[in-house]
């Protein structure tokens, strides 16, 4: 499957959402103001990797020790994933349908792209989230030392530490 500007190819994305816009007009269906958007996301069709299977590449990109936000070759992605993959961590079957097949290559640059997009953190198995953060403790003033994060910081951390 071939990528052009970002979408599979031959997908026409005005059509798409004149599907949507159809498909709104013709069902019985009672939209509250502003409670629709344009499109949710790719029919299943049209997407190598499944959005479960996204939700693992976190782990992923810990578990090879990529640092987030970073550019790694499709060659290193490549021989990591099938380490992962002896480790025991699977995709979906269409994942791995699509990283067995001529498909891999397309796949590889999807993940490639999340992980230029990854913060860092890493959704646990309770739900959680966690991440590497810096801090800097500053002794500026002896009697009320401040705490600081460091730049990198996901965006679903607190900007501001409370100790209390």
């Amino acid at each position: 499957m071939q990528l052009d500007r970002n979408y599979p190819e031959r997908f026409v994305p005005l059509e798409f959402e004149d599907l949507w816009k159809f498909l709104k007009k013709k069902l019985p269906i009672a939209f509250e103001p502003g409670s629709s958007k344009r499109y949710i996301a790719y029919p299943l069709a049209h997407v190598l990797l499944r959005q479960i299977d996204v939700e693992k590449l976190p782990e992923f990109f810990a578990i090879s020790g990529y640092e987030p936000e970073s550019r790694v070759s499709p060659a290193k992605i490549d021989k990591d994933l099938n380490r992962w993959n002896k480790l025991g961590y699977v995709f979906s079957k269409p994942g791995k349908a699509a990283l067995n097949n001529s498909r891999r290559e397309v796949a590889i640059a999807e993940i490639t792209q999340e992980l230029e997009l990854w913060d860092g953190s890493v959704k646990e198995a309770c739900g959680r989230r966690s991440t590497t953060v810096e801090v800097l403790l500053d002794f500026l003033n002896p009697r009320r030392p401040q705490l600081y994060y460091l730049p990198r910081r996901p965006l679903e951390f607190p900007e501001n530490l409370s100790l209390g």
